[in-house]
């Protein structure tokens, strides 16, 4: 067969649990229809539960331990991110499309993935279209950083230097920033229609390979949490410090659908825009998330947003893959893991179009905190009687899943003890269970190889 056209889009934020197709009551009727001529992978596990290094590990086949691109417990004045995606020597998998003739392309809402950050090398075109979310004054205008940090010593600050014109200027920005937001339906659309219309109006040379990475379901999801910090809102709610209220969160989880139904929307003007150019059918097209959400479930720590711990929302996602023809395939027994995109994708070019995802074993990684919390400190986001170290250690400590025939284990990677033991969902007993025990431990060992984390032997 010729080289099909590939498509990866990845619904940036995206549990699978939400789905229809996986038992949700989410209304997409585009992603409905889409699934009929593709092929729903049942158990799909996130390799982290936060977007840079579940994209290195999309981009590169390997999971976070080999990759070494992911946040670090051990941090004390934090780390640029970005500069272990720059610094990364091996090969993106489009890199090698480029190599076959591949026309390698990418679009993208995430300022991670943008022709600023570390993934911007060697694709053939790359643009971003983000509305850079925390929307505050002090993000809107940096030149006045230095009047203050909250809004009040600002304009305080203004006042006392006789500074009228900047008040003017800083005012009028900050009304057409609102303006603007308002009129593009923001922050229930971030950009994805955008997305689509380059997409459509590209002239695109084949074969090609495009990667879309869609925000819409990325808080924020309320104004409640656009015209605050966002790292106080979930920070300061996990710890306890001030929590958001329940009519919020109940907002937050409405609007997160709301979302959904706008990115629904626009997933369907692009497989239009696919069936109309011819070219639908004979693509390889896979949508996926790079992780899910928390929306304050019960649990060990009951948290709003993502990164830091390996709960089941976040990194149990969609997996939905049209092959080309519209080919199915017998998928195999197990779990799927997104590490094996890369591969799927080099398989099904050479017409070997077979379940390349799924193993009897997956794991997910978690290795601390995603921000400095010292400079979190310094900014005033914790009160001074927090304890940094401590809640780093009884936290934010590194994570392992394994997934194995039904059962997860998560553990704590400075003592090994359990974070969580499941079967099928439901929290059981290791006293009870102690084979079952021992046997994901072993995985687990093995697994992290001489890296410094603790597995009870």
């Amino acid at each position: 067969m010729d080289q099909p056209n590939i498509i990866l889009i990845v619904l940036d934020t995206l549990r699978k649990d939400v789905l229809s197709m996986y038992g949700g009551n989410a209304y997409t009727p585009n992603l409905n229809e889409f699934a009929k001529d593709a092929v729903v992978f049942p158990n799909p596990v996130a390799p982290s539960p936060w977007t840079v290094p579940s994209h290195m590990s999309f981009f590169t086949g390997k999971y976070a331990i080999e990759h070494s691109v992911h946040e670090d417990n051990e941090m004390i004045f934090g780390i640029d991110i970005d500069k272990k995606v720059f610094e990364y020597s091996g090969k993106f998998f489009w890199e090698i499309l480029n190599n076959k003739g591949y026309n390698t392309l990418s679009f993208s809402a995430n300022p991670y993935i943008s022709p600023d950050s570390g993934f911007n090398k060697n694709w053939n075109y790359i643009r971003s279209n983000f509305i850079y979310y925390p929307i505050n004054y002090e993000n809107i205008i940096e030149e006045y950083i230095g009047y203050g940090k909250k809004t009040s010593k600002m304009f305080l600050n203004f006042f006392k230097k006789g500074d009228l014109k900047s008040i003017l200027r800083y005012l009028n920005t900050y009304r057409n920033v609102k303006k603007y937001l308002k009129i593009n339906n923001f922050p229930l659309l971030k950009g994805s229609d955008l997305i689509v219309k380059d997409v459509i109006n590209s002239c695109v040379k084949e074969p090609f390979f495009i990667f879309l990475n869609f925000m819409e379901v990325h808080e924020p999801l309320t104004n409640y949490e656009m015209y605050r910090d966002v790292y106080a809102l979930h920070y300061l709610d996990l710890l306890n410090l001030k929590n958001i209220p329940k009519n919020k969160i109940n907002l937050i989880k409405n609007n997160y659908i709301k979302a959904l139904r706008n990115l629904d929307e626009q997933i369907g003007l692009l497989i239009k825009f696919l069936k109309n150019r011819k070219i639908y059918d004979d693509s390889l097209i896979i949508i996926t998330s790079d992780h899910g959400q928390a929306l304050k479930e019960s649990r060990k720590f009951s948290y709003y947003g993502h990164g830091n711990f390996l709960y089941n929302e976040l990194i149990e996602v969609p997996l939905i893959i049209k092959f080309p023809k519209n080919k199915k395939i017998q998928i195999k027994k197990g779990y799927q893991s997104l590490v094996k995109i890369p591969s799927l994708i080099f398989n099904t070019i050479e017409d070997n179009i077979v379940d390349d995802v799924t193993s009897k074993t997956v794991f997910s990684e978690s290795y601390g905190i995603i921000h400095d919390l010292h400079k979190l400190s310094k900014l005033g986001i914790f009160p001074k009687s927090v304890d940094l170290e401590k809640i780093k250690n009884t936290i934010f400590y590194p994570r392992k899943a394994v997934y194995k025939n039904g059962y997860k284990l998560v553990i704590n990677g400075l003592n090994g003890e359990i974070d969580e033991f499941l079967y099928k969902g439901k929290e059981i007993k290791p006293e009870e269970n102690k084979d079952v025990l021992e046997d994901l431990l072993d995985e687990l060992y093995i697994f992290k190889g001489t890296e410094k984390f603790v597995v009870r032997k």
